[in-house]
């Protein structure tokens, strides 16, 4: 999440302290088998949605027509543990 964040804002580092509030938290996930899928078309389980996708040195706010390429990584916001072990499967990971 941290390189998400430096590339959103341009910090080489950035204390995620800020990112984590009550349990909420950004996570970086590969894409897994949601390459090639729109956004909108990517089962997360409750408690798990994408926020934004890093491609390459860019950041991307996706809508859900955004399709999602291979070497992108997932900025998922996750309500706790649980909601991200439930993300890792349901993309395969």
């Amino acid at each position: 999440a941290a390189e998400f964040v430096s590339s959103l804002f341009g910090f080489a580092r950035m204390d995620m302290s800020l990112i984590v509030r009550g349990g909420v938290q950004l996570a970086e996930v590969p894409a897994g088998n949601a390459a090639g899928k729109k956004v909108g078309e990517v089962e997360l389980p409750e408690g798990a949605r994408v926020s934004a996708l890093l491609r390459g040195e860019e950041a991307v706010v996706p809508r859900d027509g955004t399709t999602i390429e291979g070497a992108d990584m997932l900025a998922v916001l996750v309500a706790d543990e649980s909601a991200l072990e439930r993300t890792y499967k349901a993309l395969g990971l």
